[in-house]
Order: C-alpha cells, then sequence, then structure tokens
C-alpha cells in the first residue's frame, strides 16, 4: 500500500468513527427527576433552600458597597446634574410657597 491509500483509509475511518460517535450523543437518554435521599425531609429541604437564598441575600449585602460604589464612580457628572436640577426645582418651590405665606399677611401684602 502506498501512503495515498493510507491516507484515504485513514479518512474513512475516521468518518464512519465520527458518523458513529454523532448518533451516540444523538440517542443519550433525558435527565431523570432524582427523588430526595430517604433521610431527608421536605422540610429540611425547604430550610436548606431558604438557606441557600439567605446566604445569596447575605452575599449581595456584602458587596453592594462595591457595586453602589461603582455605579456612583461611572455616573458621578450626570448624578451631580440630576441632583443641581431637583435642587433648583425644590428651591424655586419653597421660594413660591414662602412668597406666598407673606403675602397672606395683610400689612406686608403691598410689598409682593
Amino acid at each position: 500500500m502506498t501512503n495515498a491509500d493510507l491516507n484515504k483509509t485513514e479518512v474513512a475511518d475516521a468518518e464512519a468513527t465520527a458518523t458513529t460517535q454523532a448518533e451516540v450523543a444523538d440517542s443519550s437518554p433525558a435527565p431523570i427527576a432524582k427523588l430526595p435521599p430517604a433521610g431527608q425531609s421536605s422540610a429540611s429541604q425547604s430550610a436548606e433552600l431558604w438557606r441557600q437564598y439567605w446566604d445569596l441575600f447575605i452575599l449581595y449585602l456584602s458587596k453592594l458597597p462595591d457595586y453602589l460604589g461603582e455605579f456612583f464612580g461611572a455616573y458621578q457628572r450626570p448624578l451631580t446634574i440630576v441632583a443641581l436640577i431637583l435642587s433648583a426645582g425644590i428651591t424655586v418651590y419653597v421660594t413660591g410657597a414662602v412668597v406666598d405665606a407673606i403675602n397672606d399677611i395683610p400689612l406686608l401684602a403691598p410689598f409682593f
């Protein structure tokens, strides 16, 4: 046999193997639901599940200062502008309320 014949044989074997592997991969069974161990009750499973959720919540709360620091660091300028606009609006509202209150005083009404 020559090298060309060997290469053709190897390619044919590789294709047959790939086809067989693909067929095996397609015929895998669906996952089967597992029952809990005999010693565990549903109450202990529920408690374990709540403990896992609680641990995730505590982990999130422990990382919250880092998240807020990153957020305020990234959006410092836009947040400052929004805060200035809101404070200007509140200032105008309070000034109007003070002028209205002064206007209700009979002796000071002519000045406003």
